[in-house]
């Protein structure tokens, strides 16, 4: 018996998703930020310049800096994406 074989070509929906980005970037900050060398990129926040942003990072406290006894139910995200045990798990740092 022999076994079933899928192949699945991603290359037009990466190409569509880069051209959406390029086109939300270019009417929000304008053409003179996008790379020309590459046009296809993989991490859009390294290549692509970004004016007057800042970036917020969540980095995970220490384990002895965390309580020990949280609901499980305080993990659940909300629709933003937070969580209530968040505040107590994660530290917030700002990066311009």
């Amino acid at each position: 018996m022999s076994k079933l074989k899928v192949g699945i070509v991603v290359d037009e929906i990466l190409r569509a998703k880069w051209l959406q980005f390029d086109r939300f970037y270019a009417q929000e900050f304008g053409e003179e930020g996008i790379p020309k060398e590459q046009p296809y990129v993989y991490d859009f926040f390294n290549s692509y310049k970004w004016k007057d942003t800042e970036e917020t990072i969540k980095e995970m406290r220490e384990p002895e800096d965390t309580p020990k006894d949280i609901n499980p139910l305080d993990y659940q995200v909300d629709e933003k994406g937070e969580a209530p045990a968040d505040f107590m798990l994660f530290k917030k740092k700002k990066k311009l």
